[in-house]
């Protein structure tokens, strides 16, 4: 019986598209996966490619909590390490925002009303450049003024910056305006597999010695070419490995949000399988459940104790 955080999937996303419920066998994240485990945290993210203002956005935070709430054994909303510690649900749910700066009408002063309704990961750009920042498909633009001063609301309510779909110069000056540490929710290696939405290794150096965690990327195309499996995803853990990474690589499945996932890795109920493959590979039970969990449970509980 294992433990796991996965700290970004858009299942909440795909739950008000469709309006369907988080036990709903259509999603690659549900609580009926959740039989073989201890327990399990998950960061729901609610994904804006500029499509949804405000109060679209509350309006689909509002829909996943009440769907929460119609399954209280399962699952329960939490905004601290304690709450996590305390939920006697299998499952924990924390509320994202992936794509902060493509809300069409965004305020700064909206980061408090995120965080007033339990956001606590936000990223400020998907792919493109936006008001906040450059995306990794963008121009290379770096952080705006609005992006220092969103930053500067981000860090003042200790809401964790994930800088997965950045551009080099938003990343690198994303560390000069935001003192705090620096995750990437949802990314692998671009030594292994060179893909621009991937990380250097300067990337995940920088993000490891600022106290941050990499959650490893389940996406196929991120992690190389043609089909992948749970050996191919292994190959990128073990690279961030090398770079000192054992207190600093989590997962970050992105189920939900990919169309296609690696063989014997397609929902959440095969996680265990990828612990499992570490283990065959003699990493020791203790980095594998600082892989598993503690280590983004440790970088949430820097956050909110």
């Amino acid at each position: 019986m294992y433990t796991y955080f996965d700290a970004h999937c858009d299942t909440m996303s795909k739950m008000y598209k469709k309006r369907i419920g988080l036990d709903s066998p259509d999603l690659m994240v549900n609580t009926n996966n959740l039989h073989r485990y201890k327990s399990a945290t998950q960061v729901f993210a609610l994904f804006n490619n500029g499509e949804m203002n405000k109060e679209n956005m509350m309006k689909c935070f509002e829909y996943f909590k009440n769907e929460c709430k119609k399954l209280p054994s399962m699952v329960s909303v939490c905004s601290s390490a304690k709450e996590i510690d305390e939920n006697k649900a299998p499952l924990s749910a924390i509320l994202a925002v992936e794509g902060l700066g493509n809300q069409p009408d965004f305020s700064v002063n909206d980061v408090n009303g995120f965080y007033n309704i339990g956001v606590r990961f936000m990223s400020l750009c998907w792919n493109s450049d936006n008001i906040l920042c450059g995306g990794c498909e963008g121009e290379n633009t770096g952080i705006t003024d609005l992006g220092r001063q969103t930053l500067a609301q981000m860090e003042k309510h200790r809401i964790i910056l994930d800088v997965s779909h950045m551009c080099e110069k938003s990343f690198w000056e994303s560390f000069e305006n935001y003192s705090l540490p620096i995750c990437a929710t949802h990314s692998v290696s671009r030594y292994i597999h060179n893909h621009k939405r991937n990380l250097t290794d300067e990337q995940f150096i920088a993000i490891k010695n600022k106290g941050g965690v990499c959650g490893i990327n389940f996406y196929p195309p991120f992690l190389c070419d043609g089909k992948a499996d749970i050996n191919t995803v292994i190959k990128h853990i073990e690279h961030f490995m090398s770079l000192g990474g054992e207190n600093s690589i989590g997962l970050g499945s992105d189920f939900d949000g990919i169309g296609v996932a690696p063989e014997d890795l397609e929902n959440s109920s095969h996680i265990y399988r990828l612990l499992e493959g570490l283990l065959a590979l003699n990493y020791s039970q203790e980095t594998v459940e600082k892989i598993a969990f503690k280590n983004f449970k440790a970088l949430f509980k820097k956050f909110t104790e």
